[in-house]
């Protein structure tokens, strides 16, 4: 650790003193300032700023410092700063001097061994690495991994290939034996993942005082526990472009923002696929706005959303590497096209209003009707691709029409239909007459049925049939009804009185008058009851709400272990 401080540029050291400051390190000597008291009797801690401090009396507090996770917090530091360094430099210095770590940062091929990368990277890199080669069928100077590890090691040879059962000696030993430009590559890039992931997890835990709303935004949002579940994905995957690593304190003062929003359309190879772009500045001004080519076979423009079709693309050759290489919520008008410039123009203005009323204040969330037609919809999903859609007359009640839903995630064997009726009372109906095994509410309120069934061809199959409103807004809606038919009544009622007041006696009057009045308290009494009983309705969503999406969180993060397993199992075996 001291050969590596010593090599630190200026700019990292402060920086490591700052954060140990920030988080309270304490080394062999105590904290930077109790340092400063001990190692400088002239100034002592009156002269704290490390930016007024020599190289010699950062580098002598940061030595202080041994504890294990302080010393990988600033090997992280003076990696990124490094990073940083590289990419500045990459444009003025030519191949022939490229130096190991330009593989991280520059879009140039490496032209030199990268030893020096593999040996700096943690055991869990080196892991995936070899798992990554593993599963392309990679091969190096001296074959695969089994190949490798029957010349390797003359005791186990491949019987023992579960790359966590092996030492970094292994590891290592086996992806240096890689010197294909586009392997090394490939590892360069699940390198720079890394260093980048664990610069995010850093950000998480540090929070500066002087932070601004904009870096405050942003932690929140890798803070919440979706996040990595919904978009930590795999960047060595085709087509993935991992972006240049810029410098660290410039981007913390940043507050430059930018609202992008995509739309898609659906492949013959069950994929999705870009095919226009919309970009805007905090200002809502349009920095880009692009139409697509797919590159593949569309199987469905989906048109009504997306509000292309295949005329719109007839001579369009922008494709998804132009777009990288420049670089919601739906929100639109009932009926009316999707339209993508509004979409990242709301996605700005939302974050725009969050940082406007504050981070800590909520904004409310605006409860819109759900249309009729979509009252008279059942969702029914993981719906196995053996059992025909027409099949599920069999287990669906009542007279509908079936309409298969694209889905945006390619499943090889579930998918997703909606079963239209003709009223919203039918699909209630039927959804009230289907025999399930389970029934619960998903994350957003909805209700739903799991359907375990034997089909009339042998089959038997589980899958989900859900309403397309959550049971508060379907009570309000029952409810505005009663209160309108109610209101209808009472005003019928009261005309009626006043016809027969007016025919009666003046005595009758009174007694008609002191009926009102009790009408009326009646009332009031029963929608103060109705109101009560919303609150508590209200109050149980938000439990059951919240308790789905821990449920659903831990079985995410379940079936994302068992699959780990199950893999590790297999390549045991």
């Amino acid at each position: 650790m001291e050969q590596l401080l010593l090599n630190a540029e200026r700019d990292a050291l402060i920086e490591m003193v700052k954060s140990a400051q920030k988080q309270r390190m304490k080394g062999t000597k105590g904290d930077w300032k109790e340092f400063l008291a001990v190692h400088d009797k002239q100034f002592g801690a009156s002269l704290s700023d490390p930016t007024k401090r020599s190289n010699d009396v950062l580098l002598a507090f940061l030595n202080t410092l041994i504890q294990q996770d302080e010393t990988k917090f600033f090997t992280k530091i003076m990696q990124c700063h490094l990073n940083n360094d590289v990419v500045e430099q990459s444009t003025k210095s030519s191949p022939d001097d490229e130096i190991p770590q330009q593989v991280l940062c520059s879009g140039r091929s490496p032209k030199l061994p990268m030893e020096e990368l593999f040996d700096t990277a943690e055991t869990k890199v080196l892991i995936e690495m070899v798992r990554l080669a593993q599963k392309q069928g990679m091969k190096g100077t001296k074959g695969g991994w089994k190949e490798f590890l029957k010349v390797h090691d003359k005791e186990f040879g491949a019987s023992l290939s579960d790359p966590t059962k092996r030492s970094n000696d292994v590891l290592l030993a086996f992806l240096k034996s890689f010197v294909k430009e586009d392997d090394l590559k490939c590892f360069a890039n699940i390198m720079q993942w890394h260093i980048k992931r664990d610069l995010v997890e850093q950000f998480t835990k540090i929070s500066p005082d002087d932070e601004i709303p904009e870096q405050n935004l942003v932690r929140l949002t890798l803070e919440h526990p979706q996040y990595l579940l919904d978009y930590s994905f795999p960047s060595t995957d085709e087509g993935w472009v991992v972006t240049k690593l810029h410098k660290i304190s410039k981007v913390m003062r940043s507050n430059a923002m930018v609202a992008v929003d995509c739309e898609m359309v659906l492949c013959e190879d069950d994929t999705e696929a870009l095919v226009r772009v919309c970009v805007v500045d905090r200002n809502l001004q349009v920095k880009l706005d692009e139409l697509v080519n797919p590159g593949k076979v569309v199987a469905d423009y989906r048109t009504d959303i997306t509000g292309v079709s295949a005329r719109d693309l007839e001579g369009v050759t922008c494709s998804l590497a132009d777009v990288q290489s420049v670089l919601g919520h739906e929100i639109r008008k009932t009926g009316a096209p999707h339209n993508c410039l509004d979409d990242a123009s709301a996605a700005m203005k939302l974050v725009l209003a969050k940082i406007e009323h504050g981070i800590d204040n909520l904004i409310p969330l605006v409860q819109e009707d759900v249309p009729d037609s979509e009252m008279a919809k059942l969702f029914l999903h993981w719906i196995p691709k053996i059992v025909p859609p027409e099949k599920l007359h069999e287990v669906i009640p009542g007279d509908f029409t079936i309409e298969l839903k694209s889905s945006k995630k390619a499943q090889e064997d579930k998918y997703s239909l909606f079963a239209i009726f003709k009223n919203s009372q039918e699909a209630d109906q039927a959804y009230e007459n289907v025999k399930s095994t389970q029934e619960k509410v998903d994350s957003w309120g909805r209700p739903q049925k799991c359907i375990k069934h034997k089909f009339s061809t042998g089959i038997i199959a589980n899958f989900y049939v859900r309403k397309m409103v959550d049971q508060i807004s379907s009570k309000k809606r029952a409810f505005q009804d009663e209160e309108t038919s109610g209101a209808s009544k009472k005003q019928k009622t009261n005309e009626k009185i006043g016809e027969d007041s007016s025919n009666q006696c003046c005595n009758h009057s009174e007694e008609i008058e002191r009926l009102k009045q009790e009408l009326s308290k009646r009332e009031m009494a029963d929608s103060d009851h109705c109101c009560d009983h919303l609150k508590e309705i209200e109050r149980l969503k938000k439990e059951l709400s919240q308790r789905d999406f821990q449920i659903t969180t831990q079985d995410k993060m379940i079936t994302d272990l068992r699959k780990r397993m199950n893999l590790g199992h297999g390549k045991r075996h």
